[in-house]
């Protein structure tokens, strides 16, 4: 556990990285590698001959084309191409001091900033930098803003905002709450990957409006009940609509009634579910953004809080930012498009009880298309999750580690910290590259589904720690179908040592047993049976090495042994600087050589 402030995230990414910022273009050079290039042939590929170079063709789409194409079917999955478009942008223009006249804030982290900064932000003309120089800025109001924005501090080591017992949900809010907004049915263009939506009333739809896309559940594969309640609050209509699609309007044409979105829907649409689509909001803010500084809760005030919450939003970006001491959620993304946190450290809570008290970086309710890259999550009860998300999510190269139960500061049961779902239905995200204790998705709140896990590595460890229940790799729990497991590593030198370790728990429940896998059980612990087969059946087990086999598990009907570095980046990014890529897998030697956010976490003081 690190309780000192990290010295700017960014700047000890440096250290390790060859070059960070702006690229020539412009841009923030944050992503480094042009996401929206995923696919092109001869780059991103495996180094498989031990010669450091990467063998070309390997396809991050996926699609069959190159080696590693054939692994996940097509219907298993989409082509991730997550985050703002082109990277974040470098905003120059200052608009606002908010310590200048006529704003005045103090930064004594005595008086109350609330409405200096509020003013500011206030005043500030879309495209403007609100600039927050050093000091420690107590705030008794939680601050909210509808425009495309930027709140920037100084570097989190400097520029520290302090919520102090204030009544509004989250400290720093950008975008608002849910608003009565127009529907329609979609009757035509239903099939996967339609780019248009014939709906039967196009009247009240614009280019540029943001909806979401959905259908009433498929008993088959969603269920809004869960172990212990149902996820009612994961959708519109009371969790009846929990597999939903944010995508963008692009073109109406009223005459036919169709809606040109994108991206394309990602799974197709059954004309008896009854699907919509629903304006978000009227206004959307869109390429707001909080940078380069810290934001601390003061005090516990109840759970299902939030640091910093996005609620209603586009193209808008958290980056190194540190967040502590949270009551609830220290990043939460609700209702946002192409959306990235990136670069920054999330850690510690004033309550450690379950129940949205102490969870880290969190994308729910139709959350489509964002990104999660090169982030720290540390001492909480739950770290990176996806809950009632939409498709084409990415959390990648994020290290976490120390989750706690309420028996915190003892941790004897282990806490997940890569949580595909808590909150029904998530589904295809991708999670890649990250570096933590336990794969999971409960059915405390009901079932996902589609989820990818890639080149991650779990150790069924956190730091420090003497585990002894819940000794497990990954947990899919009943009602969490297809998922998709491929070229990750998993548990820790020695596993297969251990008396009674097996590869996959079969019998029990909650037990002491040491297991690479646990399928299909609930998470109720009261029940001692797998209630749930299909979750085995449909899982894809692929190229995953572990530590109780100590080898590598292919599924002999795929025939590809040939793994690509990664599946939503075209090739090794710049602010990897000299670790190697891919950093995880069967094909990388040593299995693990480490990720940036981990060398970040390292140096911690």
């Amino acid at each position: 556990m690190r309780r000192t402030p990290v010295v700017t995230g960014i700047a000890i990414l440096s250290a390790v990285a060859s070059s960070i910022g702006c690229g020539d273009d412009g841009s923030s050079g944050d992503g480094d590698v042009p996401r929206d290039d995923v696919g092109v042939e001869g780059d991103g590929g495996a180094d498989v001959d031990g010669d450091g170079d990467a063998e070309g063709g390997a396809d991050a789409d996926a699609d069959g084309d190159a080696p590693g194409g054939s692994i996940i079917p097509d219907e298993r999955r989409v082509d991730w191409h997550p985050g703002i478009p082109g990277g974040i942008p470098e905003l120059t223009t200052i608009c606002a001091d908010v310590t200048d006249p006529p704003y005045n804030a103090a930064g004594d982290g005595i008086a109350d900033d609330s409405a200096a900064i509020q003013s500011a932000i206030d005043d500030c003309a879309e495209g403007g930098v609100v600039l927050v120089p050093a000091g420690t800025y107590r705030v008794a109001t939680g601050i909210k803003w509808t425009r495309g924005v930027v709140l920037r501090g100084e570097g989190p080591d400097r520029t520290r905002i302090e919520g102090d017992g204030l009544g509004e949900k989250a400290i720093l809010q950008v975008g608002d709450w849910d608003e009565t907004t127009p529907e329609s049915a979609v009757v035509g263009g239903l099939e996967r990957g339609s780019r248009s939506l014939v709906v039967a009333d196009a009247s009240e739809f614009s280019a540029g409006d943001f909806v979401i896309v959905d259908q009433l559940n498929d008993g088959d594969l969603v269920r809004v009940e869960g172990s212990e309640s149902a996820c009612v609050w994961g959708s519109r209509e009371d969790g009846t609509r929990l597999m939903g699609q944010m995508v963008e309007v692009v073109a109406v044409d009223p005459a036919t009634g169709a809606l040109g979105i994108d991206p394309g829907l990602a799974m197709p649409l059954d004309p008896a579910l009854s699907p919509e689509v629903q304006i978000v909001r009227r206004e959307v803010p869109a390429y707001a953004g909080i940078e380069d500084l810290y934001v601390a809760d003061r005090s516990f005030r109840g759970d299902n809080n939030a640091n910093i919450r996005f609620w209603g939003v586009a193209y808008s970006w958290i980056r190194n930012v540190e967040s502590a001491f949270v009551s609830g959620r220290h990043i939460q993304l609700t209702k946002c498009f192409r959306c990235e946190v990136r670069d920054s450290y999330v850690h510690e809570a004033h309550v450690y009880d379950p129940g949205a008290n102490a969870y880290g970086i969190v994308l729910d309710n139709q959350t489509s298309d964002s990104l999660v890259e090169n982030c720290i999550v540390d001492t909480l009860n739950a770290g990176l999750m996806t809950s009632s998300c939409g498709p084409g999510n990415v959390l990648g190269y994020n290290y976490t580690d120390h989750m706690y139960e309420r028996a915190y500061p003892d941790a004897p049961w282990l806490m997940a910290d890569l949580i595909g779902n808590h909150c029904a239905h998530p589904y295809l995200a991708l999670f890649e590259g990250n570096m933590g204790s336990q794969i999971s998705a409960d059915d405390i709140h009901g079932s996902s589904s589609h989820l990818t896990f890639f080149r991650n590595h779990v150790d069924r460890q956190h730091a420090g720690f003497v585990h002894t229940g819940n000794l497990l790799d990954v947990v899919f729990a009943a009602n969490n179908r297809f998922m998709n497991m491929v070229g990750n590593v998993l548990g820790r030198a020695g596993d297969d040592l251990l008396p009674g370790a097996v590869y996959e728990q079969t019998s029990g429940n909650c037990t002491d047993t040491v297991a690479v896998y646990k399928l299909g059980y609930p998470s109720d612990c009261g029940i001692d049976t797998i209630t749930d087969p299909q979750v085995a059946a449909t899982i894809l087990r692929h190229g995953n090495f572990d530590y109780v086999s100590n080898g590598t598990v292919w599924d002999a009907a795929i025939a590809v042994r040939e793994l690509p570095a990664s599946l939503y980046l075209s090739g090794k990014p710049d602010w990897f600087g000299e670790i190697a890529w891919p950093p995880i897998g069967p094909d990388v030697a040593g299995l693990v050589t480490g990720i940036p956010a981990k060398v970040r976490y390292d140096a911690l003081p």
